[in-house]
């Protein structure tokens, strides 16, 4: 049996260039990955590349939600 982790989620709007767009869905049918898989590990990402923004912000050094 797979150990789930309980995880508030919340929906968001997000625009896309066009192009972006297209190469998004193209990479999600060829892999069949979900496309909101993609853009929450790219989320995580950028988040991570800019932790030292919130240097001593709290856990995580990000500030609370």
């Amino acid at each position: 049996m797979l150990d789930t982790i309980d995880v508030t989620r919340r929906a968001t709007l997000v625009r896309l260039p066009e192009d972006d767009l297209c190469a998004l869905r193209r990479l999600v049918n060829a892999t069949r990955v979900s496309q909101s898989s993609y853009l929450r590990e790219a989320i995580g990402d950028l988040l991570q590349k800019y932790d030292h923004v919130f240097a001593g912000a709290g856990p995580g050094n990000r500030p609370p939600a």
